[in-house]
């Protein structure tokens, strides 16, 4: 998972190991095998092939937890750990903390 767009918005915190961001964030996903199906959750469920499919890109503008799973014709191959993409209001007030 990849936040789209200008780093203006968002910030890894590499103590806290959180992914921080102000106001909205696009996330573009994708895998090295091609010919696969990628499903997401944003309620933290494990994604299941009935999950949405990645079709483009996310927006998100609220702290979210993102969940991904590569499917190949139905069959999971690997999931991806969570991602919490925490919205804060400040990056500078937030690296302080």
């Amino acid at each position: 998972m990849v936040p789209q767009g200008g780093r203006s918005n968002f910030r890894f915190d590499r103590r806290t190991r959180e992914s921080l961001f102000v106001g909205e964030l696009t996330i573009t996903m994708n895998h090295r095998l091609g010919e696969v199906d990628i499903r997401y959750t944003l309620d933290d469920n494990y994604p299941t092939v009935g999950s949405p499919l990645y079709a483009g890109p996310i927006r998100i503008s609220e702290t979210t937890r993102v969940r991904a799973a590569v499917f190949r014709k139905g069959k999971k191959l690997a999931d991806r750990d969570v991602v919490v993409f925490k919205k804060v209001e400040d990056l500078g007030a937030a690296r302080s903390h």
